[in-house]
């Protein structure tokens, strides 16, 4: 695949898991210690991102290298995402808050253990 675009397919991954996130862009690039225009540089496929940043990145939204890079299929990306708002739809806000909780709190978890 031609290098603009994987970084168009990268960046398309990383909006998608901001947005899934239910994070903004101002958020977002407070997160990852960027500013507002390197991301939206970056999501609109006009910056490149170094490993370094999308490893940061995967950290940060929960999701693997392989997701940002096309290595998972996004059939099965999607599959499993499908699965999650199913299980979620009958929720209150309330659950749905403490579920955003607790899925920040398996990813710290992670990135504590992995460190």
């Amino acid at each position: 695949m031609p290098s603009n675009q994987t970084d168009g397919k990268i960046a398309a991954r990383i909006r998608e898991a901001r947005e899934y996130l239910e994070l903004n862009p101002e958020e977002f690039s407070e997160m990852l210690s960027l500013t507002s225009a390197e991301l939206q540089a970056i999501e609109d496929a006009q910056s490149p991102v170094s490993a370094a940043l999308l490893t940061e990145i995967a950290k940060v939204v929960g999701r693997s290298l392989e997701f940002f890079t096309g290595d998972v299929s996004a059939k099965e990306a999607s599959e499993r995402t499908d699965f999650l708002a199913r299980a979620a739809e009958t929720l209150s806000e309330q659950d749905i808050g403490e579920l955003q909780r607790f899925a920040a709190y398996l990813r710290s978890r992670s990135q504590s253990a992995a460190a």
